[in-house]
């Protein structure tokens, strides 16, 4: 008799995944697209307990499969300002970077060495330093300029990199 991987509240391990075949087909796609520099945006919303984190663990080992890097983090409360939330992304992509496993040994020393060395060059959010009261406009533009400068780092090196953020109703 096999043990019932399902308990509910908790996410099933991507091993175990099974069903949501359309919502699969359209992130590969979009990873896809990601390679030759169409980058996507997707959301998956739903009632609690559906099944969300479960998909986008799913969706994290199929990223990590085709050798990107991925940042998965769960958002909570304290994350509640559009300054703190660049941060928490570019924070938690900078220790995901370090870490970045790859087969080819040029690649992984490359992108790692990078992040170990990788400053997150804009105050947002107060983090080091005084509280800045910037415009949204103002954190996305030092937003995007901060992911270009990572990117054009790592690009020759990383697929794609993959951002996932669960529990974003806390945001």
């Amino acid at each position: 008799m096999s043990r019932n991987p399902f308990t509910p509240g908790l996410p099933i391990d991507p091993k175990q995944f099974v069903g949501r075949k359309d919502e699969i087909k359209i992130f590969s796609q979009s990873l896809e697209q990601s390679f030759y520099g169409n980058p996507q945006n997707l959301a998956i919303m739903g009632d609690r307990g559906i099944g969300k984190s479960s998909l986008l663990r799913k969706f994290e080992s199929i990223a990590k499969e085709r050798k990107c890097l991925v940042v998965r983090r769960d958002i909570d409360a304290s994350v509640d300002s559009l300054q703190k939330l660049a941060y928490f992304i570019l924070y938690a992509l900078k220790e995901e970077g370090k870490n970045y496993l790859t087969r080819r040994k040029k690649a992984k020393n490359t992108v790692s060495n990078f992040f170990q060395k990788y400053r997150i060059s804009v105050s947002i959010g107060g983090f080091g330093g005084a509280i800045e009261k910037m415009p949204p406009i103002a954190i996305q533009e030092e937003f995007y300029k901060e992911l270009a400068e990572i990117s054009k780092n790592i690009q020759s090196h990383v697929p794609a990199t993959v951002i996932m953020l669960d529990e974003a109703e806390h945001i």
